[in-house]
């Protein structure tokens, strides 16, 4: 019963452990609500306008999105081969530089029958040189972020989006833009850095190891130092102990090699997008570690097993342990264990 109440509140611990490393990683992704009051918008740049490469064509308005729920930029345009058109933004309200702005982040939906045949950029211009930030292009809203180095860019001075024409055939239809530069918010500032996910990983560990000591010295089974000795009492194995272990077993397997998998995923991706992910990874390699070690029979035995000697270090010094042949031995025989 007391192992039984152990395993289930270990088992919330770890749910405890993934919630909040959950909400710790939904704190590091960008919000999709109002705007904070660091951010700048591209429609709200004093001097804007479209500019052309060649004979393409393009026509600029303002909309509002009913998807997004602000006022974008809708681009229409037509491109034919080798040609490109695009949007400049300068003189913005808020001024943007390293002190206020660390982040471009750029919504784009398009609308065409081929998004093949032409392709997106977005410059950031400065006194040191420009930034190029490419935009993939769907038909549905996504979002591209981009951390503004700083020290490539220089001090800034205007924004541009370029929609070229790609391939062999004129391209003809509709972008439309929401592009917000922004100050990461200090948690997702921190999460950026390779020693502060390690540090993450490393206190979410201790913590989870620390609860689990003290739910054991409250909560686990007294033992008392005559227990130490005496032998357990062997219980019949189930019929399907067999078929239940090979399961525990085998769904491990699986749950490590997905675990590995998305480690790797994480990998691909970009320092904005990785976020606090680490620590899901580290409640999940514990989640696993949890599932073969307390669905196995005799799991939780062969766990503690190892440390009976470091917990009591004087106990085969109080008195000697007797084998089980001078416990059990018949009356009669004289010899001395």
């Amino acid at each position: 019963m007391v192992n039984a109440r152990l395993v289930g509140i270990g088992r919330v611990l770890l749910l405890g452990l993934a919630a909040w490393a959950l909400a710790a990683d939904a704190v590091a992704q960008p919000s999709s609500k109002a705007d904070p009051e660091s951010a700048v918008r591209l429609t709200a740049a004093v001097e804007q306008g479209t500019f052309n490469v060649g004979a393409g064509k393009a026509n600029l308005a303002r909309v509002v999105d009913p998807v997004v729920g602000r006022e974008v930029f809708k681009l229409d345009f037509s491109l034919p081969v080798g040609t490109a058109v695009g949007v400049w933004a300068k003189n913005f309200p808020s001024p943007i530089g390293t002190e206020n702005i660390d982040v471009a982040q750029i919504g784009v939906s398009a609308d065409a029958s081929d998004l093949d045949g032409f392709a997106a950029v977005m410059e950031i211009k400065g006194s040191g040189g420009s930034q190029r930030i490419v935009i993939p292009l769907t038909p549905a809203w996504s979002l591209t972020e981009a951390v503004i180095e700083w020290q490539l860019v220089g001090a800034f001075s205007e924004a541009v989006v370029v929609v070229s024409q790609a391939g062999s055939e004129p391209a003809t239809g509709t972008v439309h833009l929401d592009v917000r530069f922004d100050r990461l918010s200090p948690a997702r500032k921190l999460s950026t850095h390779v020693t502060a996910r390690l540090g993450g990983v490393l206190i979410v560990s201790l913590a989870g190891a620390l609860l689990a000591a003290l739910l054991g010295r409250f909560f686990g089974p007294k033992r008392t130092a005559d227990a130490w000795d005496t032998a357990r009492p062997v219980s019949t194995p189930s019929p399907f102990a067999g078929l239940r272990r090979d399961f525990v077993i085998g769904a491990g397997i699986i749950l490590i090699a997905s675990l590995a998998i998305s480690i790797y995923g994480l990998c691909t991706k970009g320092i904005l997008e990785v976020g606090w992910s680490a620590l899901l990874a580290a409640v999940a390699g514990a989640v696993i570690a949890e599932w073969l070690n307390s669905d196995l029979p005799g799991s939780t035995r062969i766990h503690f097993k190892s440390f009976r000697t470091w917990r009591r270090p004087d106990s085969s010094l109080r008195r000697p342990v007797r084998s089980q042949s001078c416990r059990h031995r018949p009356p009669g025989l004289n010899f001395s264990c």
